[in-house]
């Protein structure tokens, strides 16, 4: 299963339907707010953890420290976790260094189609 997460309403629509387009029975949920994927991940396991660096009230890298947290507290095999940013900080390197299970760091493409391409390319193969 993907997450994603991101507060930008319309990006997050140009994503799901590139996903649902390229791979139908894709199982995906989306988030606009940290805290609501947070209380899902309590009861959840994702595969992979798509996202926004940027959003209203905490930044990416603080709540994927709380994913982090949350893993080792459930003992659960880590998702896979992605940074989507617009552009990236140049301290981001530096800030990131201290997690544990990110996969990695990516600017927002030009087309949604390529981050939903690239989300499921990243799924277990079954």
């Amino acid at each position: 299963m993907i997450w994603l997460i991101d507060d930008d309403p319309d990006e997050m629509f140009l994503v799901t339907r590139a996903i649902k387009r390229l791979s139908p029975n894709c199982p995906f949920r989306v988030f606009e707010q940290y805290d609501e994927a947070l209380q899902a991940l309590e009861s959840e396991q994702p595969s992979i953890i798509a996202s926004d660096l940027n959003m209203p009230g905490t930044d990416g890298i603080s709540f994927l420290h709380a994913i982090e947290e949350i893993i080792e507290r459930r003992q659960v095999s880590p998702p896979k976790l992605l940074l989507v940013t617009a552009a990236i900080p140049y301290d981001l390197q530096e800030r990131t260094k201290v997690l544990k299970h990110l996969s990695e760091v990516i600017t927002k493409p030009d087309f949604p189609q390529d981050l939903a391409s690239h989300l499921i390319s990243l799924l277990p193969r079954t």
